[in-house]
C-alpha cells in the first residue's frame, strides 16, 4: 500500500521528543501506526475504500435529481 510508504503519522512520531513521551507511557507508536495503516480488516485502507464506495453509491442515487 502506498499509505505505508508515505505515512504522515510515522513521520511525526519519529521526532525524538515524541518518541520519549510515548515510551514513558509504554506505548510503541511505530507499531501502532503501522497496524492502523496496514490492518486489512479495520485499517486506513478499508476506511478509504468504504468511503469511496459510499460516495459512488451516493452519486448514482442522486444522478436523476440533478
Amino acid at each position: 500500500m502506498l499509505s505505508n510508504k508515505v505515512n504522515p503519522f510515522s513521520l511525526i512520531h519519529k521526532l525524538p521528543f515524541q518518541k520519549r513521551r510515548y515510551e514513558e507511557f509504554g506505548i510503541y507508536i511505530q507499531k501502532q501506526s503501522i497496524k492502523a495503516f496496514s490492518d486489512k480488516r479495520n485499517g486506513f485502507g478499508m476506511t478509504v475504500a468504504g468511503d469511496m464506495l459510499f460516495g459512488l453509491l451516493f452519486l448514482l442515487i442522486m444522478e436523476p435529481f440533478i
